[in-house]
């Protein structure tokens, strides 16, 4: 087994591979070649970096813009994941996140500052059905003033798209974890599953739940880390595109355990602004544990109670 940590995408990366089919010094290289792609799609998707591809597409908004094939299917299963929650998932809320206060890297951000005043109701999230995709010619348009913030579903989709790479450059298993986006594939360090941990958002060193997985994804979406005071008010990044406005609905976490870390992201949403939407989670295949604001711990598809392994394919 080989691993590596680091920096990227406003988190921490944390890699592992398994393999018998590549010797050692091929399983380092791999790596090597797998952070580059995260360093290389951190470029092309932050809205940090003004010389990023989804900068260059949200300028050019009103204009057909051809983007690199891995942005157009980023774009594309953001557009996919807005229609499957019924635009519970949007991937147009950049200028609602620019309103509450995060209009800088998360580190940058001031403990507490004052800040215009917003409209009393801002105005409605365009939603992904305004986003029009030509798979055929790899274009994109945006309608004028739309801009988009890919931020949480870039890491699970690059979550899938790591893992994949190692196992199909010939290693027995892989794990890639981009800041609670983790999509697992093949073989477990110790032959078998998985094993993966969710914590629990008010104690960081306890687990709350530990799932045997063989091959999918665990994403989580919290209120609780990503935080910022403005005016003394409080704000997070979990935005309800009804609103416009931080979500403060009784849940302060979400995990989901789905086949994708793509999909699981696009469900942690929805189901963080709605409570257990069944329907979804049934039509996915996926489950769920959620944490209110009160401790009380909800488990949606499991067998056993939280605290017990699970195993899911």
């Amino acid at each position: 087994m080989a691993e590596r940590s680091f920096a990227a995408m406003g988190t921490t990366v944390h890699l592992i591979a398994v393999g018998s089919r590549a010797n050692g010094s091929n399983t380092e290289a791999l790596l090597d070649r797998a952070e580059e792609r995260v360093h290389r799609l951190d470029a092309r998707w932050s809205r940090f970096r003004p010389t990023s591809e989804l900068n260059r597409l949200n300028e050019r908004a009103g204009a057909t813009t051809t983007v690199t094939p891995e942005t157009f299917g980023l774009v594309a299963a953001a557009v996919d994941g807005w229609r499957r929650t019924a635009g519970l998932f949007d991937p147009t809320l950049l200028a609602a996140l620019e309103r509450v206060g995060y209009d800088r890297s998360f580190d940058a951000l001031p403990a507490d500052r004052p800040i215009a005043a917003s409209p009393s109701r801002p105005p409605a999230a365009p939603g992904g059905g305004v986003i029009e995709l030509d798979p055929d010619s790899c274009t994109v348009r945006l309608p004028p003033g739309v801009r988009l913030d890919l931020g949480g579903i870039a890491k699970g989709f690059t979550a899938d798209l790591l893992a994949a790479d190692l196992v199909d450059a010939g290693l027995d298993g892989a794990c890639a974890n981009l800041g609670g986006d983790l999509r697992v594939c093949g073989t477990a360090p110790d032959g078998g599953a998985w094993t993966v941990d969710i914590q629990d958002p008010t104690r960081t060193t306890a687990a709350l739940a530990r799932l045997e997985i063989d091959d999918g994804a665990v994403v989580t979406s919290t209120r609780l880390r990503r935080r910022w005071l403005v005016d003394g008010v409080e704000h997070h990044h979990l935005i309800d595109p009804r609103t416009g406005r931080s979500a403060f609905n009784g849940w302060a976490q979400v995990s989901i355990v789905a086949a994708s870390a793509t999909e699981a992201e696009v469900l942690a949403k929805a189901v963080f602004l709605e409570g257990p939407v069944l329907d979804l989670l049934d039509a996915a295949g996926a489950r769920a544990v959620l944490v209110a604001d009160d401790g009380h711990v909800e488990t949606i598809g499991f067998e056993h109670a939280v605290g017990c392994s699970s195993a899911t394919g």
